[in-house]
């Protein structure tokens, strides 16, 4: 149940595409490693209040992630191979079974089709990240010409 936005249902996101693809080399640098900053932490900082016990904070909320191109924001989480807890508890082997649940062991919770954590969060997230996008596309883009406007 991937949850994808596509740049055809928003002018904005048309707008800032396009925009980017016109941006030099270093100011497209400089404008994803922002992005990625400040989206970073406003997706940790979800993740975490959807997270309701310690292994749903250690597996999936320790691991959350973001990483920016040029034409996309993708969020992501349990990607991780180093254990998590002491246990052996591997994000990327049972990230899925923490996220969803089980109907077979009392360690998780009881099973849920929309998830836990990780898609309730990404469900209320994705608008705020990608408006959050376009704005720092926007003022990235107007430093740069006020900054190239004063030498």
């Amino acid at each position: 149940m991937p949850l994808r936005v596509s740049a055809k249902s928003s002018a904005a996101l048309r707008a800032t595409i396009l925009s980017i693809k016109t941006l030099d080399r270093d100011l497209r640098k400089e404008l994803r490693g922002r992005t990625r900053k400040l989206a970073t932490v406003d997706w940790q900082r979800a993740m975490s209040q959807e997270a309701s016990t310690v292994l749903e904070d250690r597996v999936l909320v320790n691991t959350a992630r973001v990483s920016v191109s040029d034409q996309n924001v993708r969020v992501r989480s349990a990607g991780s191979s180093r254990p998590a807890a002491s246990g052996g508890i591997v994000p990327r082997v049972h990230g899925r079974g923490v996220e969803f649940g089980s109907s077979r062991t009392k360690s998780l919770r009881g099973r849920n089709r929309s998830g836990y954590v990780f898609f309730p969060a990404a469900a209320e997230m994705v608008p705020q990240l990608l408006a959050l996008w376009v704005q720092t596309t926007v003022r990235t883009i107007a430093e740069a010409l006020e900054a190239g406007g004063k030498k």
